[in-house]
């Protein structure tokens, strides 16, 4: 969705948009090249370390501005960029501060005896949100360099872009703050009269291949929900569901870890997003990730 809004903001601004992906078109990726193209940016399939090749990409489109979705993209394809288009603005999009994530996610198993997520150890949660990697660890290392290769970094959230300021010294001219790209203006294709009293149910949603995302499941399924649950119907609000929407989510580990808890559905992967207006309630709670401390 961040890649689909950056897109849609720049044609708005009357930009060409092309979109290079290392992925082949095929049956699972077609229908977002489809509605890339849709929006009026056009697709090209490029691979990397495959310099002549890409030279033509680059020579067919001549970009003043190259975007790299995240820090391994830049390193895989900037060099390329900044020898045969010197004078392309190169413009690295975060996503989130990716060794901000994982290392919060090694406070988390630092803290459990085993290593690994075991959901029955209380976390000092405040310890992991105040986490910092220190500038030695490889993908902050990884992470900065593409900073200062790049002209400029777009930084998702206020906290990330002052964490890289002030712990990192990385100069606040090289950095954006650009946390969303959509104008705002969805428009509903739910009726009138579906407001927030004539809904029910909680909802969670995710790439289950996303660690953060995988814990916080879990850990929902397993002990928040069953005590969430529990006050609801000692409330009188009987039968609320957790429908987990999300890719992967029926991964054997992690259907394994949840087991078959009352309540809650494994509802997989969710064809489009104006289903959370059929709910009451996003659950989301993340024990580790980027974004905030």
């Amino acid at each position: 969705m961040r890649t689909h809004d950056l897109v849609s903001s720049l044609l708005r601004r009357d930009a060409t948009v092309d979109f290079a992906a290392t992925s082949a078109v095929d049956e699972r990726s077609k229908p977002h090249v489809e509605a890339l193209e849709r929006l009026g940016a056009r697709p090209h399939v490029v691979r990397p370390n495959q310099e002549a090749a890409f030279v033509e990409t680059l020579d067919e489109v001549r970009p003043d501005v190259v975007v790299f979705d995240r820090f391994y993209v830049e390193e895989m394809f900037s060099w390329m960029v900044e020898k045969h288009k010197p004078d392309a603005m190169r413009i690295l999009d975060m996503q989130d501060v990716h060794a901000l994530r994982t290392w919060r996610e090694l406070v988390v198993k630092e803290q459990l005896s085993n290593g690994g997520l075991d959901l029955e150890l209380e976390l000092d949660l405040g310890r992991v949100l105040s986490a910092v990697p220190p500038a030695t660890y490889e993908p902050c290392l990884r992470e900065l360099a593409a900073i200062h290769r790049s002209d400029l970094t777009l930084v998702c959230s206020p906290v990330e872009l002052d964490m890289l300021t002030r712990e990192f010294a990385v100069p606040g001219t090289r950095l954006a703050e650009a946390g969303f790209f959509s104008d705002g203006r969805r428009q509903s294709r739910r009726q009138e009269g579906h407001g927030f009293d004539t809904r029910k149910n909680l909802m969670m949603i995710g790439n289950f291949l996303h660690p953060p995302n995988k814990d916080s499941v879990i850990w929902a399924c397993t002990d928040l929900w069953p005590a969430v649950r529990a006050q609801l119907r000692e409330a009188g609000e009987d039968n609320v569901r957790l429908d987990v929407y999300g890719a992967y989510g029926n991964d054997q580990a992690l259907v394994s870890k949840i087991g078959k808890p009352a309540g809650v559905n494994l509802c997989g992967w969710a064809p489009d997003l104006d289903l959370m207006e059929d709910y009451r309630l996003l659950f989301a709670p993340l024990r580790f990730g980027a974004g905030v401390y």
